[in-house]
C-alpha cells in the first residue's frame, strides 16, 4: 500500500517482526538456528500511492536456496496464522 493507506502501519509492524533486526523471525530461524544464510531481512518501501514489501537473503551455498525459500514461506505462514507475539 502507499504511505497514506490505512494498512501501511500494520504492514510495517508485520515486516518488522518478520525480518528487521536480530530478534526478527527470519534472522532467528535462518541465521542463528539453521545457519543457512549470511544475511537476511525484510522491509517495506512505499511511495504516496503504491508500495511493496520485500524479503532478502544471502547464502554462500546455492544448495541451501530451496531450504531458505521454504523457511521464508513457513515463517510468513506462521506469522499469518499466529500474528505477532
Amino acid at each position: 500500500p502507499g504511505f497514506l493507506d490505512a494498512d501501511t502501519v500494520g504492514l510495517e509492524l508485520l515486516i518488522g517482526a518478520l525480518g528487521q533486526g536480530d530478534l526478527s523471525r527470519l534472522y532467528q530461524s535462518l541465521f542463528l538456528e539453521k545457519g543457512s544464510v549470511t544475511d537476511v531481512g525484510a522491509g517495506i518501501f512505499n511511495t504516496r500511492d503504491h508500495g511493496m514489501a520485500y524479503i532478502h537473503a544471502s547464502t554462500e551455498n546455492s544448495d541451501k536456496l530451496s531450504e531458505v525459500i521454504q523457511s521464508v514461506d513457513e515463517s510468513i505462514e506462521r506469522l499469518c496464522a499466529e500474528g505477532v507475539t
